[in-house]
């Protein structure tokens, strides 16, 4: 198998259809399975694509479908460890493909360069409601958002540069790597998967805008604030121990630092909170220049 294509879902009805009819154009010439992993939805998802298989008797298509919801963790985890392609491409219930050459253009660059363990492309903004203020300012791509290079390195993604999950296709032989342990909660888990894939090499920005992001306020990231920064803490002091990410410690520390102080700008917090990451923002600043200066003094 070239290519798994790992759609998730979860209470997507209203959008699940047009994620899978952009899986319908695309037109390969290597073969591919489709990994539909609905995490107990209980608005009609699971039925949509029930129909949608009944349309199409030849879309091949394999089903995971818990009894209950797991979480995007385990979701992630059922999934990966279950597939056996050279590549996966990520694809969200919510978001839709519109090129019918993506997955051909993606396949024929990472065959043609080895050195590299995924590429990623331009993604359109779809906005609903107050969703678009919130985010991405009136920004139309997210190229238009992030000026992506054209390749990124680790030390980027670690600095929290996001990329459009449903633009990624990334080489499978990380997938035993993965920490699954580490992953304490559902915040940011593409990102923190990435940062795996990454680690020994890099990606490469396609731009070319191949895809929609539907822009609105149902996902995780936007529900919990402190949680999600919290999150995004944790996952960085164990990179700090990490030793695929051993010279991008002064990276991590700044990484840190900018999550520290958008907790305290922007969250609600108790005084002994706001003490409290006071204060592990005076430590980390110190590790941080202290690594700076390591660095520094190594050249």
């Amino acid at each position: 198998m070239k290519v798994s294509i790992l759609l998730f879902t979860y209470q997507h009805e209203a959008y699940i259809e047009q994620a899978l009819e952009g899986i319908c154009i695309q037109q390969v010439n290597f073969p591919f399975e489709v990994c539909i992993s609905d995490d107990g939805s209980m608005d009609g998802t699971r039925e949509k694509i029930q129909v949608f298989l009944k349309k199409y008797p030849d879309f091949p298509a394999r089903l995971f479908f818990p009894d209950k919801n797991t979480g995007i963790v385990q979701s992630a985890k059922r999934v990966l460890t279950s597939i056996h392609s050279t590549y996966f491409a990520l694809l969200d219930g919510d978001d839709y493909w519109t090129d019918p050459l993506k997955l051909q253009k993606q396949v024929d660059f990472l065959d043609a360069n080895s050195e590299v363990n995924g590429c990623f492309h331009n993604a359109r903004f779809l906005h609903e409601k107050a969703a678009e203020e919130i985010l991405f300012q009136g920004n139309q791509s997210y190229h238009e958002r992030y000026q992506y290079p054209e390749i990124i390195f680790p030390n980027d993604l670690v600095k929290r540069l996001i990329l459009p999950t449903s633009s990624m296709m990334v080489k499978t032989a990380f997938i035993p790597t993965i920490p699954w342990s580490s992953f304490s909660d559902d915040y940011s888990v593409t990102w923190k998967m990435t940062c795996y894939a990454i680690a020994k090499s890099t990606f490469h920005f396609m731009n070319e805008e191949m895809s929609v992001y539907r822009n609105h306020m149902k996902g995780l990231s936007k529900s919990a604030k402190l949680p999600f920064h919290q999150s995004h803490i944790h996952f960085l002091n164990q990179l700090l121990n990490e030793p695929l990410y051993v010279l991008y410690q002064l990276e991590i520390l700044q990484s840190i630092h900018f999550e520290i102080r958008h907790i305290l700008e922007n969250c609600e917090l108790s005084n002994s909170q706001k003490k409290r990451y006071f204060w592990l923002q005076i430590t980390r600043s110190i590790q941080e220049q202290r690594c700076y200066y390591k660095r520094i003094f190594r050249k």
